[in-house]
């Protein structure tokens, strides 16, 4: 048997999780994507390319994963900065205080592990932390992708420049390969539950 969770610690925790779950990434607003991503919607798709990644790499992917969903969690505490915005800030000086802003609002059984796993994904040397940060921008890349096929601007060779080189483990190099030579040609990103969803949306429509 675990230790006792009680509602209160999840009512109160629910308020950083909101934030960062309604919260529009700065960047792309910067470049004026009208509908942005939340962070939260980032922190969904790094957290499950942390997943693909620790398996492929042999690592723990539960923690690279949890790691991922930490770093994101932050973000309720930390000002969303951009290439722009860093050029007057540092980031790190925010990262001091932000976890003590955060751990006001982290249950007590999960505030240590929280405090451990951001700790050790700033210091990028573990292969779980390094994992977590590689999907962060493999998951930025896709969604800038993403956004060319909707909005027809050009938004992914910035990325594929500015992260060039930072991409250590064997699997994520490969894939960072494989992506830019795959952007170049040109492709679609698949969108495999579209024709079931349309198929629902017309069924529900249609007079009873």
């Amino acid at each position: 048997m675990g230790k006792r969770l009680y509602i209160d610690d999840i009512i109160h925790f629910f308020g950083p999780l909101h934030k960062v779950k309604t919260r529009e990434r700065s960047g792309w607003k910067e470049r004026g994507v009208e509908r942005a991503e939340t962070i939260g919607a980032h922190g969904f798709g790094a957290a499950h390319l942390a997943w693909l990644l620790a398996n492929a790499e042999g690592a723990d992917a539960g923690k690279a994963m949890k790691m991922s969903l930490a770093n994101d969690l932050q973000r309720a505490s930390l000002p969303d900065l951009t290439p722009t915005s860093m050029a007057y800030f540092r980031q790190s000086e925010f990262e001091e205080s932000a976890f003590e802003e955060l751990a006001k609002y982290l249950p007590a059984l999960v505030r240590k592990e929280y405090q451990t796993l951001l700790e050790e994904f700033r210091k990028g040397e573990s292969l779980e932390a390094k994992i977590a940060r590689e999907a962060s921008k493999l998951d930025t890349i896709l969604q800038a992708i993403a956004y060319e096929r909707e909005t027809g601007k050009r938004f992914a060779a910035s990325f594929f420049a500015t992260y060039s080189g930072d991409f250590e483990t064997e699997t994520g190099k490969e894939l960072y390969s494989q992506l830019r030579q795959r952007a170049r040609r040109g492709f679609r990103l698949k969108k495999v539950y579209d024709v079931r969803i349309e198929e629902a949306e017309r069924a529900a429509a249609e007079p009873k």
